[in-house]
């Protein structure tokens, strides 16, 4: 059974090429956002906590995680590159902490609740389901997993579970305000990115990868969120 790194919250999921139309099949680091309305966390089975620097891991594959059919398709885990004006790039060295992660499998473990379209200069992007929860399976290749952060490093069974969320302190105002903190990670302003909508008239019917563990994150989960319109919001996304 592979090793399982979830991801949820404000976090950036980036590939080794960050120009606009390079591929989109390479996944090398997260980035979670630093900004004063999130609170990041680090949480398994045997500790959860606020986290405070980079996060490395040793006893995974080597290599580049490769997002599969469920992150790829449509936005349900919204690329900045489309939901951005032409002129937004990603900017490399924006303030957040890295994850840089093993080499797998990127998935989608949750969906929220109801689908959500995006709004930029006229245009309408989706509806679409979004991703609650991103997943990353990886096979170990050692008796443990080694994951460093805080200044330490914890020892994990190959079979268990990492998540890594970067929570909201509350609900935004206005609706909308929370996705276009993304901003952050690019060189232009929250005007060159789409504002966000949810038709909790229309549920997710969309099927995501099946985990074991998904209740017992979900239920791990710190933000403060209780609107599901604002949740929608903070959804994972990536660039390239």
């Amino acid at each position: 059974m592979a090793f399982s790194i979830f991801f949820a919250g404000l976090i950036c999921h980036e590939g080794p090429n960050e120009q606009r139309g390079s591929t989109r099949k390479q996944k090398t680091r997260s980035s979670v956002l630093n900004d004063s309305e999130h609170t990041p966390y680090i949480t398994s089975p045997s500790f959860s906590e606020v986290l405070t620097t980079a996060v490395n891991f040793k006893g995974l594959e080597n290599g580049s995680a490769v997002p599969d059919a469920h992150f790829l398709a449509e936005q349900h885990v919204p690329h900045l590159e489309d939901v951005t004006f032409d002129s937004v790039q990603l900017e490399k060295r924006s303030p957040a902490l890295r994850v840089h992660i093993p080499g797998g499998t990127f998935t989608v473990a949750n969906y929220f609740e109801y689908v959500a379209q995006y709004h930029l200069d006229g245009k309408l992007i989706g509806p679409s389901c979004i991703a609650q929860l991103t997943l990353l399976l990886s096979e170990a290749t050692d008796r443990e997993v080694k994951v460093t952060f805080n200044g330490r490093t914890e020892n994990l069974p190959p079979d268990s579970w990492l998540l890594i969320e970067n929570a909201s302190d509350g609900n935004p105002e206005p609706p909308g305000s929370h996705w276009k903190k993304n901003f952050r990670f690019t060189n232009g302003s929250n005007i060159d990115i789409a504002t966000i909508e949810e038709l909790d008239d229309t549920p997710c019917t969309s099927s995501a990868t099946g985990s074991p563990y998904l209740q017992t994150v979900l239920d791990s989960l710190h933000s403060n969120h209780d609107d599901p319109d604002t949740q929608s919001e903070c959804s994972n996304s990536q660039w390239p």
